[in-house]
């Protein structure tokens, strides 16, 4: 099933009085009309649902390279996720940011950027918010708090007898919450960490404070690119700033021809690994005593996660 969520800065539309809100909903509505269903959201949102019966991803490809070309669209569009999961039901949705993607590659939405900065108008800059480049001269050793509370947990069985080895991994609660800090590592979360010399830091600002980050280090040898670092400030957690830094970093991957996109999670981490899954990353790794010899005993195994450019709806789809 694939799935597409649109949401336009109304209250704008409605202040410019430059187009007619109606014509511009009945114009998207078009798009969708021969294979999908629609849903009005609560927050103003649409929500257009492919029909089995229909070609549905032909409509949804279409209706997304007919709406990157336009300029009204491009200047009031404040969201827009294609949702997709193979047709599998017991795989979680992957969210594509298809707007931060545009912002990044599309000239004409690059442009409606630029026209809201340049109007001076804050509000709608912040929902246009970039993705730039950290100096490394400045942002070196800068230290990101990474930390969470987890009630769950994947519990790892490693079993081996004179046939082989095997491992079972469990998705099981805690006895009470628990809270993993920066202060109980050795090695904390930093920005442009000597041992990946080559590493590109890369972050999003809100009126002038940094409040995400991501760093992409290439692994040539295996044709990859790992994700070093992630981080979103609590404050703008769960409101897409984190699958826009994941969709600039899977556009990174496809432009250097790496195979794949790869990250270190744990398998305590349930809110991450729930996360990187929406993405249509999968565990391609099980590292048992990476931090500690008992880390299976403590709950807290490295686990490699990896996303793979074949594995993306729109790799199918060139929208120019």
């Amino acid at each position: 099933m694939m799935k597409m969520l649109i949401k336009l800065d109304e209250e704008r539309v409605l202040n410019d009085r430059k187009y007619d809100l109606a014509d511009m909903w009945r114009i998207i509505d078009e798009q969708f009309a021969s294979a999908c269903t629609k849903q009005m959201l609560a927050d103003g949102a649409v929500l257009y649902s492919g029909k089995s019966d229909k070609d549905y991803f032909s409509c949804l490809s279409i209706a997304r390279i007919r709406l990157s070309d336009k300029e009204w669209f491009a200047r009031y569009c404040c969201k827009w996720i294609w949702y997709d999961n193979d047709d599998n039901e017991d795989l979680p949705f992957q969210d594509i940011n298809v707007l931060a993607r545009e912002r990044e590659r599309n000239p004409i939405f690059k442009n409606a950027i630029k026209h809201f900065k340049s109007e001076g108008d804050e509000a709608s800059a912040k929902k246009c918010r970039g993705i730039v480049m950290l100096d490394k001269k400045k942002w070196k050793g800068m230290l990101l708090p990474i930390e969470y509370t987890t009630k769950e947990y994947y519990d790892v069985v490693k079993t081996t007898t004179q046939h082989g080895v095997t491992i079972e991994i469990a998705r099981k609660k805690f006895d009470k919450p628990v809270r993993h800090e920066q202060g109980e590592y050795d090695f904390p979360d930093k920005l442009y960490q000597d041992h990946f010399d080559g590493a590109t830091a890369y972050g999003v600002f809100e009126g002038g404070k940094l409040i995400a980050a991501i760093e992409l280090f290439p692994e040539k040898w295996a044709k990859r690119i790992r994700v070093t670092e992630l981080w979103v400030d609590e404050s703008v957690r769960r409101q897409g700033v984190g699958s826009e830094l994941m969709t600039f970093a899977k556009q990174m991957t496809r432009e250097s021809n790496s195979r794949m996109l790869i990250l270190e999670t744990q398998s305590c981490n349930v809110a991450a690994i729930d996360f990187y899954r929406s993405q249509r990353f999968e565990l391609v790794g099980v590292l048992t005593c990476d931090y500690q010899n008992n880390d299976i005993e403590r709950k807290e195994v490295r686990f490699e996660m990896g996303w793979f450019v074949e594995t993306d709806p729109l790799c199918r789809v060139d929208p120019k």
